[in-house]
């Protein structure tokens, strides 16, 4: 473990499942330990896959999320987690264990298919991928440059600009747009889309929430916090005419964004946590409309 690295050295994410049991994480008491040495063996599955692959990439550093924040420290994670934009942004690649369900399952597997191009990347419920329903992974997804997902068998790339999966043969770019390019399409021209850029910001937006809001947080507090890097991407692409983010919506958009409701009519549940004004899709744990 390193606390310390060059600005300009490339590295790689791992974005994971930690599953039912906690990963191997980096705590108080065990911080000046990993600083000296983490012993191989120790190392889940996962994560020694990953660091396998960034050696074949050639590259030296890996951020692993369990093993990078302190995760008894409260201080240090708050800290953390307003970067995970910067984190991911300006990694030269993230590595995504899509099919894995925790952390001792490793990136591969021999099972059938599931892609991840048009109808087979859809996250959210009905899915067996297990990445695909954590709500972290939402940003994880769409803000890295380069994504090397390892689905049940195959291997998927996805860049802002194309993918391309191994089930398409001679390993062809995929025939739609997948989410991040879509994203970054939207984040560089929203009027060219829709003819007006503020209708286009906040249909962009208003996906994106209603995707999001389908997805599985262990904690319901990190509504807000697991989508702020999205925000702070729109807000840097389209703020002078979105206006003030506010609690998961737009004030220039506001009278549009009061108009959600939960998904098949179901009755709002109760507030979780007070962590979000209550006129906000963000302060209840449904999926939205």
């Amino acid at each position: 473990l390193t606390e310390s690295a060059p600005d300009d050295v490339p590295y790689v994410c791992l974005s994971h499942c930690w599953g039912k049991s906690q990963p191997l994480r980096l705590l108080k008491s065990n911080h000046s330990a990993f600083l000296e040495e983490i012993s191989w063996p120790s190392i889940p599955r996962t994560f020694r896959d990953a660091m396998i692959v960034s050696m074949y990439l050639d590259i030296e550093y890996i951020w692993i999320d369990s093993l990078c924040i302190v995760q008894d420290d409260s201080a240090d994670w708050q800290v953390e987690a307003s970067k995970m934009l910067s984190i991911y942004e300006n990694s030269y690649i993230t590595i995504a264990a899509t099919a894995s369900g925790g952390s001792s399952e490793g990136l591969f597997h021999n099972v059938p298919p599931a892609c991840l191009g048009d109808h087979h990347e859809k996250m959210g419920p009905p899915t067996i991928l297990p990445l695909m329903t954590r709500g972290w992974v939402f940003q994880e997804r769409l803000v890295p440059p380069r994504t090397i997902n390892f689905t049940d068998n195959v291997i998927v790339w996805e860049c802002r600009e194309m993918g391309i999966c191994q089930c398409h043969r001679g390993n062809s770019e995929l025939p739609t747009k997948t989410s991040k390019q879509k994203h970054y399409s939207a984040l560089r021209d929203a009027a060219g889309i829709y003819g007006d850029e503020l209708v286009g910001a906040e249909k962009e937006w208003n996906d994106a929430t209603e995707k999001y809001s389908c997805l599985q947080l262990t904690f319901y507090s990190d509504r807000l916090i697991a989508i702020s890097g999205i925000a702070k991407q729109f807000a840097k692409s389209h703020g002078a005419i979105l206006g003030e983010y506010l609690g998961g919506a737009w004030a220039n958009s506001l009278p549009i964004a009061l108009l959600w409701t939960c998904e098949h009519g179901k009755p709002v549940q109760a507030r979780p946590t007070p962590y979000a004004p209550t006129w906000s899709w963000s302060s209840v744990a449904n999926t939205i409309r």
